[in-house]
């Protein structure tokens, strides 16, 4: 279920960083995904219990 948390968790902060994710393009959404989903899952704490 980590998985789920973490999609969760990228979503919102995406949400919240980039209100205008409509108008950028496919290579940038790419990009911008790459790195907060990258920094996220360094900064999980997998030993937690969901």
């Amino acid at each position: 279920m980590h998985h789920k948390s973490i999609k969760l968790i990228v979503r919102k902060q995406l949400k919240k960083q980039f209100s205008n994710w409509k108008r950028l393009s496919k290579k940038t959404k790419k990009e911008l995904i790459r790195k907060v989903a990258a920094k996220i899952a360094s900064e999980y704490d997998f030993n937690q219990e969901t």
